[in-house]
C-alpha cells in the first residue's frame, strides 16, 4: 500500500511541476510577443523621424561587431 501512495505523490507533484511549466511557457510566449511588437514599433518610429527630419539624422551604426572594432580602432588612432 505505501508503494502505491509514494506513486500517487509523485504523479501529483509531476503534474504540479507540468502545470508550472505550461505556465512558464505562456508567460514566456507572451513576453516574446510584446518584445518584437515594442521592437516593431521602434523600427517603425525611428523610420518615421529620420523621414521627418528630411535625412539630417545621422544613420544608425549596423550591430555587426566588425564594423564596431574597426570604428574603434579608427577613432583611436
Amino acid at each position: 500500500m505505501q508503494l502505491v501512495e509514494t506513486a500517487r505523490q509523485r504523479s501529483e507533484m509531476l503534474v504540479q511541476q507540468l502545470r508550472s511549466a505550461q505556465l512558464d511557457y505562456t508567460n514566456t510566449k507572451k513576453a516574446a510577443y510584446r518584445a518584437a511588437c515594442a521592437a516593431s514599433e521602434a523600427r517603425q518610429k525611428a523610420v518615421r523621424d529620420r523621414r521627418s527630419s528630411g535625412g539630417n539624422l545621422k544613420e544608425l551604426p549596423e550591430t555587426n561587431s566588425k564594423w564596431w572594432r574597426s570604428r574603434t580602432i579608427r577613432d583611436r588612432g
